[in-house]
């Protein structure tokens, strides 16, 4: 399966919520991000990944869902300690 995601970051106060945990500094963007990108191909349903800027190609496990991939992505998010949201794109 394949899929491709957007990876968000929050980068100025008006995009902070009540959830937010820390902003992301322009500097620090590909270190998270490069982070995030090692711990997604580390998941056992993934098979490749490419990174295209702010989007991740990934090709999963034949089977592998939407959601089945958001909940394995989703605390790699809460270990970073640093505001990424995610949106799946065609």
């Amino acid at each position: 399966m394949k899929f491709k995601i957007t990876i968000i970051s929050f980068m100025n106060d008006d995009d902070i919520t009540h959830n937010s945990l820390i902003e992301i500094e322009k500097d620090n963007y590909e270190m998270y991000l490069s982070a995030l990108v090692e711990d997604i191909e580390s998941l056992d349903i993934v098979l490749s990944i490419i990174k295209n800027e702010s989007d991740l190609e990934i090709t999963a496990k034949e089977r592998t869902t939407e959601n089945q991939l958001t909940k394995a992505i989703r605390p790699f998010l809460s270990q970073l300690n640093c505001d990424f949201n995610f949106i799946f794109t065609k």
